[in-house]
């Protein structure tokens, strides 16, 4: 039997692709034709998963990451006045066009509040698809019995993948439970996170797949490959535990509804 399917948006993620779809090739009024986008997109998700329950995630402003980290995000360029326009009112679209429920959590990002969703969807025998192209969230795959569990769906070359652990291992080289350990070691440059200077790709995923995570990489130095050992140890302990915590997502987010 097909489990139920419920459908959570990374809405701020969505929107961004509805934006730059159409302002790459087109001119005139990018927030009309990227509302029209925006639309036709969730459309797409709604035919393609055929969801009994439709939810989105939104950012809950400044965030602990920044509080810990005050460089996280800050090198990102200020944001186009009608893709702001479009970002505060999406959710509100969504509402409207398909009686989606908007959650927020403030101090944390929408990544933490797709994970506290899957954390609480993950007991009652869904299958829970969380709509983002954010690579933090491959971490929240998981396959339970019969089709339920927690999928990522990617979009790729115009239509939708669903991603599960064995995707998630071919495509990053680590299991899901891992990812937030790679991306501690290699760093994030789209979050500003540069990681462990001198552990590039190849080597972060080596460590991420032999150890569960950074506190017991420390705790085995003398195990390591002389050049994984001389950049963790010039990196130091505090600096990368720090790193780990800024890309592990908060299940224990406390989640509300978006008030729009």
């Amino acid at each position: 039997m097909t489990p139920p399917v419920f459908l959570a948006v990374d809405i701020s993620n969505l929107a961004a692709r509805a934006y730059h779809a159409v302002a790459r090739g087109q001119d005139g009024n990018f927030f009309g034709l990227s509302k029209h986008r925006l639309i036709t997109m969730q459309r797409t998700l709604m035919k393609q998963s055929e969801p009994i329950r439709l939810m989105g995630a939104v950012e809950g402003g400044k965030t602990f990451r920044h509080e810990l980290y005050p460089e996280y995000k800050a090198h990102r360029p200020e944001k186009p006045e009608d893709f702001r326009a479009l970002l505060d009112e999406a959710p509100a679209i969504l509402a409207r066009e398909f009686g989606m429920e908007v959650y927020h959590s403030p101090g944390f990002e929408a990544d933490d509040v797709l994970a506290a969703m899957a954390d609480q969807c993950l007991p009652t025998g869904v299958r829970l698809c969380c709509v983002s192209n954010d690579k933090d969230l491959l971490g929240l795959a998981f396959a339970g019995p019969d089709g339920s569990g927690t999928y990522v769906l990617h979009s790729e070359a115009g239509s939708y993948h669903a991603l599960g652990p064995k995707e998630v291992l071919a495509k990053k080289g680590v299991p899901p439970h891992r990812i937030a350990l790679l991306h501690a070691l290699q760093g994030d440059a789209s979050d500003g996170l540069k990681g462990i200077k001198g552990i590039g790709p190849v080597a972060a995923a080596r460590l991420a797949g032999d150890f569960p995570s950074m506190k017991a990489i420390y705790r085995n130095l003398d195990r390591l490959q002389k050049s994984d050992r001389v950049a963790l140890e010039n990196a130091g302990e505090a600096y990368a535990n720090l790193m780990e915590i800024l890309t592990t997502l908060r299940f224990d987010a406390p989640i509300v509804r978006f008030s729009h």
